[in-house]
């Protein structure tokens, strides 16, 4: 058991290595005129991106999609209308994000710093479903388990920052089986055909 736990936290960190290997696109805020925000992305590579802007409750004040895979983007964002609180600006590309917290006042707009989230690593053999996510938000953690569109089982992983977990699929019957794991505001699918 020891050497499992073992061997899932060696892939979590070779994961994440790579991950920081690989140069993240960066998502530079700055304030302008009054209540405006200037969003500015640069990546290596071509990535279709997406910005959103949402409150603390994820409705969606403000969303933004490229029309085609770029390297370079910047939006202006007019936050004059929403009020004082604290918003979410999140970078979406290429299945992974990152997010940087807004804290809006009439005086001025406080930016926090860069968390990436990356895509979780799912493997399937021998009817057993590992899933290995870097959690470095520390959210919590869930997998819902659907057969054939229906709801079928749900299990908590947690807040911890390195989720491992495989799940045994022996005992359950033949069909198609969606693996959806979510921490409440990004979702990552899988798919198991048994």
């Amino acid at each position: 058991m020891k050497t499992k736990q073992l061997f899932f936290t060696m892939v979590a960190i070779l994961v994440t290595l790579t991950a920081f290997a690989a140069k993240n696109p960066q998502m530079n805020i700055q304030t302008t005129e009054a209540g405006k925000i200037m969003v500015a992305v640069e990546s290596e590579k071509a990535l279709p991106l997406e910005i959103e802007i949402a409150n603390t409750d994820g409705k969606l004040v403000y969303q933004w999609k490229s029309e085609k895979p770029t390297n370079v983007a910047k939006q202006l964002f007019d936050l004059s209308k929403m009020g004082n609180g604290e918003f979410r600006v999140t970078l979406n590309y290429g299945g992974n994000s990152v997010t940087r917290n807004l804290n809006v006042t009439k005086r001025k707009v406080e930016i926090g710093d860069a968390v990436y989230n990356y895509e979780p690593l799912f493997s399937y053999r021998d009817n057993i479903l590992k899933v290995s996510y870097l959690n470095l938000e520390n959210k919590n953690v869930f997998v819902k388990v659907y057969k054939e569109g229906e709801y079928f089982a749900g299990l908590n992983l947690g807040k911890t920052t390195d989720i491992q977990k495989a799940i045994d699929f022996s005992t359950v019957g033949n069909g198609e089986y969606n693996i959806v794991l979510s921490d409440n505001k990004n979702e990552h699918y899988f798919t198991i055909a048994k």
